[in-house]
């Protein structure tokens, strides 16, 4: 499987239309080189190598989820305290009737600890890059009259989640918050 190099910003630029793939790339290095600008002066870009996927999900969804404190939950006058800490991106991701070539190449990309992939971001209507850690996958029933595996799904989620520094803040110090102020 062949690495291949682009400009961080040209990649993450990309349109959803341009690429028709929500999870196309797979980051494998992300580093700064010195280029020319048009004036011939020194400039530090960045750049990405990665690798295409190059197969096309069935199904992807990307789902928002929150991270609450110890300390959230109901009081006995059944009032809830929801005290958010951040939150996370959680995609989880299908392809169908995959040759044993396409799944080798998937789960093998897919194999180490934490993974960094550029994935549509629904929310920004964009795309990010980001490390996630892989959970469960699933790969059942091989056809090896029609040489294709039925299916091959997979959960991704957001290895570092987005905080919210108001409530960073309000902790350190002792404060409490008004829920409806954050």
């Amino acid at each position: 499987m062949e690495k291949l190099t682009m400009k961080y910003d040209e990649l993450i630029s990309k349109s959803l239309t341009e690429l028709c793939n929500p999870l196309p790339y797979m980051i494998t290095k992300v580093y700064d080189q010195i280029d020319k600008d048009e004036a011939g002066n020194d400039v530090s870009v960045k750049y990405a190598e990665y690798i295409d996927l190059g197969v096309c999900p069935a199904s992807y969804s990307c789902a928002l989820k929150e991270l609450l404190s110890s300390d959230s939950g109901r009081t006995e006058d059944t009032t809830y305290n929801k005290m958010r800490l951040g939150e996370y991106i959680e995609i989880s991701v299908s392809y169908r009737s995959m040759n044993s070539d396409n799944l080798a190449v998937l789960l093998n990309n897919f194999s180490d600890e934490y993974v960094t992939v550029c994935y549509f971001d629904p929310k920004k209507n964009s795309y990010r890059i980001d490390e996630f850690y892989l959970g469960e996958t699933s790969v059942p029933l091989y056809n090896g009259k029609l040489g294709f595996w039925d299916s091959f799904s997979l959960t991704l989620s957001q290895r570092k989640a987005d905080t919210y520094e108001v409530l960073k803040e309000a902790s350190q110090s002792g404060e409490t918050l008004d829920t409806e102020e954050v």
